[in-house]
């Protein structure tokens, strides 16, 4: 996969900081050429921003649309990493790598701020806490194409390679917790773990408006209404155990467990022609 294109539409929520969207034309001419060079850099960077918000967005629609999967409470993700749209204007295509490259702007930097306040990191602290997370967060990012090309490729084989996803992120977090126990005191560590769990009980409200937002435009009854409102309280929850690094990398395991029986319950409420607005 070259290239991701990225889609048009405004997706508010946000887990760490990327609650972004615009639709920026891709060029726009001035007769300075510095300012055009801002103008395409503030749309590419919206863009790119639009990927990460609609990749959160687009895994919990799979929660929602999809039966039930076992294990490790990882809602099954799209096959592809991003939405197509088409539209009328030529569609700008970022190369993954810039991407990856975009991850530091857009997740890490939102989060070293918030954790420089908290943590009362000193200079040295800080810029090893950013190298550090922004190498995780590419690396799981390079672990998540890498289980979307191979999902793509291999359907069938999916469950193994999400399998394979999920030890290489975990892997990457053991790797991020050993390098933060040599730059952070222990009140630091705790102070960072707290936060994580702050991040988490938020992102935990957000997935709970997304879902309900998403049944909005539903005509649904009385009845309807009492249980998707019993049934979406029990759908998620905070993990037990949080990862540090979470927040700050969108491709990490957010740190909230799905029920994913309760989701298979809530679409089993709906009419068929509910089912056709929900595209099921």
């Amino acid at each position: 996969m070259n290239a991701l294109k990225l889609p048009m539409v405004f997706i508010s929520g946000f887990v760490v900081a990327y609650v972004w969207l615009g639709n920026a034309p891709q060029e726009h001419k001035t007769n300075s050429a510095v300012h055009t060079l801002d103008a395409s850099s503030s749309a590419l960077s919206a863009r790119i921003a639009e990927l990460e918000e609609t990749n959160l967005n687009l895994r919990e629609q799979v929660a929602v649309l999809a039966l039930p999967v076992a294990s490790n409470d990882v809602a099954p993700q799209p096959v592809n990493s991003v939405a197509k749209t088409e539209t009328s204007n030529d569609q700008l295509v970022v190369p993954v790598a810039e991407i990856k490259n975009n991850l530091h702007v857009f997740s890490v930097q939102p989060v070293l701020f918030s954790l420089s306040n908290q943590l009362q990191l000193d200079e040295s602290q800080n810029n090893e806490l950013e190298q550090l997370l922004t190498t995780k967060a590419q690396a799981d990012f390079d672990a998540w194409q890498t289980f979307n090309e191979h999902a793509e490729a291999e359907p069938d084989n999916r469950d193994y390679y999400q399998q394979l996803y999920m030890d290489a992120i975990a892997q990457n977090s053991a790797q991020y917790q050993r390098s933060l126990e040599n730059k952070l005191t222990a009140q630091q560590l705790t102070q960072y773990k707290q936060y994580e769990r702050a991040q988490a009980k938020l992102n935990v409200q957000q997935k709970l408006s997304m879902l309900n937002n998403s049944l909005t435009s539903l005509n649904l009854n009385d009845f309807q209404k009492q249980e998707i409102k019993r049934l979406s309280a029990q759908v998620y929850s905070v993990a037990d155990a949080i990862a540090l690094g979470t927040s700050g990398s969108p491709y990490a395991n957010t740190g909230v467990n799905t029920d994913f029986e309760k989701l298979a319950q809530i679409r089993a409420l709906f009419s068929e022609e509910q089912q056709r607005k929900l595209n099921l």
